[in-house]
């Protein structure tokens, strides 16, 4: 069965303060991944931007596929790589 992501735009907030508060404990920690401008100002690398993602409605999902595969994609092979 395949994996699905839902992601609100409140996740960018929290990631955002999650981002802020693993640097409180190390500043060195990278952090990585789908984001917008709150996890971006918080020092995250976005991989993904939300924006090249986001989608509303069933049938809009279905165009999206392909993008979403290759966010996924994208995330598993960084993922790997560091």
């Amino acid at each position: 069965m395949p994996n699905h992501v839902v992601v609100p735009l409140d996740a960018d907030l929290y990631a955002s303060e999650l981002v802020r508060e693993l640097r409180k404990l190390d500043p060195k920690t990278e952090c990585f991944g789908i984001g917008g401008e709150k996890l971006a100002q918080a020092g995250g690398e976005l991989l993904v931007p939300l924006e090249d993602i986001s989608v509303i409605g069933l049938v809009e999902v279905l165009e999206k596929l392909p993008a979403l595969r290759r966010a996924r994609d994208r995330l598993v092979e960084e993922a790997r790589r560091r």
